[in-house]
């Protein structure tokens, strides 16, 4: 009972910290980037008191500040270390005139078992490791053309399974619980709920609804096969939609299981999410994003 209420009041504690931390507000050129909406950006961008270089910079610092010290939600896997050059290119197109849609110079973040040119695909596995794919998933090649900027890939459980065997495992704690704890993966170790960090973000897709309830990012891709964009929605306070199964190509996508696989997009708004649907004419395939009341 002792050891309960010890853990308990750690919870708390660790927590207000990090409530703390969360809602010192971030900062980018006057705009509030944890409430800002993908439609305020654009606003802002349009107004010309905000770019795409100042937006990457902020939300750079905020993972700086919090994904591996301070609470250490431990969510990012890879960082995308040209995404400032691809926001002034992008700022640069905005000031010629060109404008590709309404993504044009938005961060976005990815599940670690979406294919990218530029970054690392491990599925969350350190048998993947250092495994570079030869093109773009479907669905980051999309994003891309329209003009988001992949900011990082995300944690996962491993190969999006969820759970699984301790084979192998070297943590006391892990050997004794007999199972993988939720958000768990070699390549990425353990990721923490933003909003209780005794607690796991659900899977598979934990580090993608851990990193869009720290706004790390405006919002992030996932994968959903048997709960793995419902479960993370849940569990960190988010709103979560799971699509008809084949509404998207998953090509590029590492798959755990193809009768039940489809795509996901974490966004930050829920008023955003019919605009983002038709954003170069390709349908989202299940969508997470952070609740605000009345949004």
């Amino acid at each position: 009972m002792a050891m309960r209420m010890k853990r308990v009041l750690y919870s708390a504690v660790a927590s207000c910290a990090l409530a703390g931390a969360l809602y010192v507000p971030a900062r980018a050129a006057g705009l509030n980037i944890e409430t800002a909406t993908i439609a305020d950006l654009n606003a802002a961008f349009a107004g010309g008191t905000l770019t795409s270089e100042q937006l990457v910079s902020a939300y750079l610092k905020r993972i700086e500040a919090y994904d591996k010290q301070g609470p250490a939600i431990n969510a990012i896997i890879a960082l995308n270390k040209k995404a400032l050059d691809e926001a002034r290119q992008l700022d640069a197109e905005r000031k010629s005139g060109k404008v590709r849609g309404p993504l044009h110079g938005i961060p976005v973040v990815l599940k670690d078992n979406y294919d990218t040119v530029d970054m690392p695909t491990t599925a969350g596995s350190q048998l993947l490791e250092g495994h570079m794919a030869k093109q773009d998933a479907f669905m980051v090649k999309k994003l891309r053309e329209a003009g988001a900027i992949v900011l990082a890939k995300v944690n996962l459980s491993e190969f999006a399974g969820s759970g699984g065997s301790v084979s192998g495992a070297t943590d006391p704690a892990i050997i004794k619980a007999g199972s993988i704890p939720n958000g768990s993966s070699s390549a990425g170790g353990q990721t923490k709920n933003p909003h209780e960090l005794l607690h796991g973000p659900a899977g598979s897709s934990g580090g993608t609804g851990a990193a869009v309830a720290a706004a790390f990012a405006q919002f992030g891709l996932g994968t959903d096969t048997g709960g793995s964009v419902r479960g993370p929605s849940s569990a960190n306070g988010i709103v979560g939609l799971k699509p008809t199964h084949g509404l998207l190509s998953r090509a590029g996508i590492v798959p755990l299981a193809l009768s039940f696989d489809t795509g996901s997009v974490a966004q930050a708004s829920c008023r955003w999410r019919s605009r983002s649907t038709r954003a170069g004419r390709w349908r989202v395939a299940s969508t997470m994003w952070r609740w605000r009341w009345g949004s």
